[in-house]
């Protein structure tokens, strides 16, 4: 075998090891791309939940009229104030 065939294949092996890795960083990449995306999603519904959470606490705290300021009968409000957090 001559040294330039032998030079050619090392260097057709050394591009496919290149490839390889190449599209192992990329995998790498977007997973951590999806694993930020779910974090983000879970504080972004976390976040939502508090402030349901605490415009449910204000709306408990509201007086009669302050209620029918907003359109609101005490009824409702309760009703508003009862349910989950996380219920729309």
């Amino acid at each position: 075998m001559s040294a330039v065939s032998e030079l050619r294949e090392d260097n057709a092996c050394h591009h496919r090891i290149g490839q390889f890795v190449g599209a192992r960083e990329q995998a790498a990449r977007s997973v951590r791309q999806m694993a930020a995306a779910r974090l983000i999603g879970l504080w972004r519904m976390v976040s939502l939940w508090q402030r349901k959470r605490s415009t449910r606490r204000a709306l408990r705290d509201l007086t009669d009229t302050e209620l029918l300021d907003i359109g609101v009968s005490r009824a409702d409000a309760r009703k508003e104030v009862a349910k989950s957090f996380f219920w729309d």
